[in-house]
């Protein structure tokens, strides 16, 4: 394996940049994936807290 000393600094930069934008790339797939699972977390809440109010509806006695 060659040192880095003897890679010219253009292929060094070309290589970095390409690391970068791969970097970048699951970066910005990662940020997708959580707005996903945020907005997947909400709808649950949400529903979570319907459920509820019925099942307290439910449980109160009636007049």
């Amino acid at each position: 394996m060659k040192s880095t000393d003897e890679i010219p600094p253009q292929a060094r930069r070309i290589f970095f940049l390409g690391e970068m934008q791969a970097v970048k790339r699951e970066l910005d797939r990662l940020e997708n994936e959580k707005e996903r699972i945020e907005f997947e977390l909400e709808r649950a809440k949400a529903e979570l807290e319907e459920l509820a109010a019925a099942n307290q509806q439910r449980k109160e006695p009636r007049a």
